[in-house]
């Protein structure tokens, strides 16, 4: 899947590349909750954290397991793992 692509640039720091492939992969599959959520942790890998709290809102109204738990363990939000927006963002209903 074209997301995954968009993992692996994001960990490179190819950031263009990255966001190109979160928005192909978005258009092919919108209501696909993991394509959302990976769009998700490429933006916190990448640092875009408005974009990142964006995408995220949008998974965790997908699928309430996207939780502060689920943050606590994600390699990819690291990052932001204390960050209070994200925190909040996961603990909405």
């Amino acid at each position: 899947m074209n997301i995954q692509r968009g993992l692996f640039f994001a960990r490179l720091g190819k950031a263009q590349e990255a966001l190109q492939s979160i928005s192909l992969a978005v258009k092919l599959d919108s209501l696909n909750e993991e394509v959302i959520l990976d769009a998700s942790r490429i933006c916190a890998i990448l640092g875009k954290k408005e974009q990142m709290l964006t995408w995220f809102e949008k998974a965790r109204n997908m699928n309430p397991e996207y939780d502060a738990a689920f943050i606590a363990t994600a390699i990819d939000f690291e990052k932001y793992r204390q960050d209070s927006d994200l925190l909040l963002a996961a603990r909405q209903e």
